[in-house]
């Protein structure tokens, strides 16, 4: 199993400098770019940025939407990020986006199984230089470039629906969701390997939870907020494949949306912490992560928000790593 950090298009560009240098002197396996829609900074950019700064590490766009951009703003974007990568590290993530963050936009995911369907049909036509011409969610009539690239393709999934689909057509999975949800996610991903034409390729499972290494009541204040934010982004379907009663969540679900995250963080109990995060000493953080191989998990992404100390943080964990 490998460890890999994540960051977020919200983060400080002194952050982002830091952890270009950590991951080459830790040989982190990958650094993960999560897009925070309409935040700080544009992933591609960002993502550019540590390909450009780092020469061992693996990085991956986790996720963004063909949702927010026209499907040739994407093509053509992470074309030019391969170009910066001569040793082809780099990873797309593709998801329908954060329920919240989409609904502040005004756009409502219909039929999320076909758009990235047609998502991914169409950037491996445009990366490899074909003239395309396609009508449905996306439209394009002859559209080609010059590209020659093949650009591994990560579904960021949650629906038991999409997970399947990310094991017949996709090159990996980003799973995210409450510890119960992840057995269960792995088993779907599992069933679209085998029904997939080819069910010896190279496929990837990745882990991406909440995570906060926890040293005193701050840092466990800091994950009763985390997860209030997580909980009141987390799908019903999300909730009812992993069990969980939605009565237990609903009182913060109401609460985030009245009163805002740290009045709600006041409702997050014990359980749903240990539900929907990673969280513990560095020891804890790494057993935890572990426990996840069983499950057929290839790769887990340490953070945010890491802890109260983010730049101690990861140094234990990956210390712990080993």
């Amino acid at each position: 199993m490998n460890l890999s950090v994540g960051i977020t298009t919200s983060a400080s560009l002194k952050k982002v400098d830091w952890l270009t240098s950590l991951a080459e002197e830790t040989k982190l396996y990958r650094i993960w770019i999560g897009e925070d829609i309409d935040s700080l900074h544009d992933i591609f950019t960002l993502t550019s940025i540590f390909l450009l700064r780092t020469s061992l590490t693996k990085v991956g766009i986790g996720i963004t939407s063909p949702l927010i951009r026209n499907i040739t703003t994407i093509g053509r974007a992470t074309a030019g990020l391969m170009e910066l990568d001569s040793e082809e590290r780099f990873t797309l993530g593709l998801g329908i986006g954060g329920l919240q963050d989409l609904a502040k936009k005004g756009l409502v995911a219909e039929k999320p199984l076909q758009i990235l369907r047609d998502a991914n049909y169409l950037l491996r036509k445009i990366w490899l230089g074909e003239k395309v011409t396609y009508s449905g969610r996306f439209t394009l009539d002859g559209y080609s470039t010059r590209y020659k690239f093949k650009i591994p393709i990560y579904f960021g999934a949650r629906g038991p629906k999409l997970l399947e689909l990310a094991g017949m057509i996709a090159d990996g999975v980003i799973i995210s969701g409450p510890r119960s949800y992840i057995e269960k996610a792995t088993g779907l991903v599992k069933k679209g390997l085998e029904r997939s034409n080819d069910p010896r390729r190279s496929f990837n499972i990745v882990v991406w939870l909440p995570t906060v290494l926890i040293e005193d009541s701050r840092g466990m204040a800091m994950a009763r907020e985390v997860v209030s934010v997580i909980v009141s982004d987390t799908p019903k379907k999300v909730l009812e494949i992993s069990g969980i009663d939605e009565q237990r969540t609903q009182k913060v679900r109401d609460a985030v949306s009245r009163f805002g995250v740290k009045k709600a963080s006041e409702l997050v109990t014990g359980d749903l912490i240990k539900d929907f995060s990673i969280f513990g000493n560095a020891q804890e953080i790494y057993e935890d992560f572990h426990s996840l191989e069983k499950f057929g998990v290839d790769e887990v992404v340490f953070g945010p928000p890491y802890g109260l100390d983010w730049k101690s943080s990861i140094l234990n964990v990956s210390k712990a790593w080993g």
